[in-house]
């Protein structure tokens, strides 16, 4: 996937992939462009035009036929300044016990 944003270009196939994660109904992924600079690709399940918690079970959602599904999967770009993209990599890469002594590092 890409996207022009503020005249940047953001390619998930050019990029570098940092890191990952996943919950049941969503996948986010942080890329670094060759240019350094960073963004985040999110994959996203949504029941009638609303998110999908991560508790939730997109499968318990009764579903009539595929056409007439009320699920939908929207894919977006969203570009990260270098805080963010640690703050990102804290929250969901490092275990909550240690996170206030990474972010007392930093």
């Amino acid at each position: 996937m890409n996207a022009i944003i503020g005249c940047k270009t953001y390619d998930t196939e050019k990029a570098i992939s940092l890191a990952t994660h996943s919950t049941i109904s969503s996948h986010q992924e942080l890329f670094q462009t060759l240019e350094g600079d960073f963004f985040l690709w999110m994959h996203q399940i949504c029941v009638e035009g609303q998110k999908v918690w991560p508790n939730e079970l997109s499968r318990d959602v009764e579903l009539v036929r595929a056409s007439d599904s009320r699920l939908r999967c929207f894919q977006r770009i969203i570009p990260f300044t270098r805080a963010q993209a640690l703050a990102w990599c804290v929250e969901t890469q490092i275990p909550a016990v240690l996170r206030g002594y990474v972010l007392h590092c930093v």
